[in-house]
């Protein structure tokens, strides 16, 4: 289901499906609702792999990165910001590649890299950091684009990346399975409608008060 099919459907029920404003501004919320669905599932084991979004992005030299003063060691970050992933907040937030996916890169921090740099089996591996929404690469001298795969938070976000080789970010759709859930969703927490089970894919409105 499409993110304006989405929109349609709560706006009628609402009665304000004639209303643009009010049915753009409901476009935060969808995309909010289904990152939240996303996070739920994979925090009880269960992975969407059809979800997952994969495009290239060009990287450019940071010279302002001052966290690899070690011999040989360069800093590239990401031309542009990248879209939040729903696993932000987890220990490997994007599945980062080279473009033809045969060298792919651990997450790692800053901190984290302090101690790394220094263990002569570990300094020279390929690492990314993701700081203020920008991917940075190190140890690599040689690369110009990566890969990057995730479940991410707004996949509309991803059109701007549509200029590659390994795009994947086309099929913005809302799967079935989660658009009721997010329609339900928000219906009953931002606009206190209770909604009974829906029969025959049916949802009649029914109010609190």
């Amino acid at each position: 289901m499409t993110v304006k099919e989405i929109q349609y459907q709560i706006a009628s029920r609402l009665n304000r499906d004639d209303n643009e404003e009010f049915l753009n501004s409901l476009i935060p919320s969808i995309y909010g609702n289904y990152a939240r669905l996303l996070r739920q599932r994979r925090q009880r084991g269960s992975y969407l792999f059809q979800l997952e979004r994969s495009f290239d992005v060009r990287l450019v030299k940071d010279d302002l990165m001052d966290i690899c003063n070690i011999p040989g060691c360069v800093v590239l970050r990401s031309e542009k910001k990248i879209p939040r992933s729903i696993e932000i907040e987890k220990q490997k937030p994007y599945k980062i590649s080279t473009i033809d996916k045969r060298n792919s890169f651990d997450f790692t921090t800053p901190e984290q890299f302090e101690f790394i740099r220094y263990n002569k089996h570990t300094s020279r591996e390929l690492r990314y950091f993701y700081i203020n929404d920008y991917i940075y690469v190190v140890n690599s001298q040689v690369l110009k684009w990566i890969n990057i795969r995730a479940q991410f938070e707004n996949p509309e976000l991803l059109q701007q990346f549509t200029n590659c080789v390994n795009c994947e970010v086309y099929n913005t759709e809302i799967p079935n399975e989660l658009a009721p859930l997010i329609i339900r969703a928000i219906i009953e927490t931002e606009f206190d409608i209770l909604q009974p089970e829906e029969s025959d894919g049916e949802i009649k409105l029914q109010s609190n008060g």
